[in-house]
């Protein structure tokens, strides 16, 4: 994947071998080079972006009644039990 495309792959031991680390070095033109750290830095700062309509709304709903549920006196699990329903109910429509 590294030597066919600009991607890289899921598995970490993949990306931190000697072999990336070389094609690293090798395939960043008119810099320094990238390394581990730079690669480690975009994996774990990457964010996906929403992928369907009311995400913000959902996402926001989502925390607001977490905070609910984390600071109230109910059981957690019935709780996020009735969220999850919430929230489903809120994506059917």
């Amino acid at each position: 994947m590294l030597t066919k495309s600009q991607g890289l792959p899921a598995r970490r031991d993949v990306v931190e071998s000697d072999e990336a680390q070389q094609l690293f070095m090798e395939a960043t033109p008119g810099s320094d080079g990238m390394n581990l750290k730079t690669v480690s830095e975009v994996m774990a700062d990457g964010v996906m972006a929403p992928k369907f309509k009311g995400y913000n709304e959902v996402m926001i709903l989502a925390d607001n009644e977490l905070n609910k549920i984390i600071t109230g006196d109910s059981s957690i699990n019935n709780a996020l039990n009735r969220l999850q329903k919430a929230i489903n109910a809120y994506l059917q429509q």
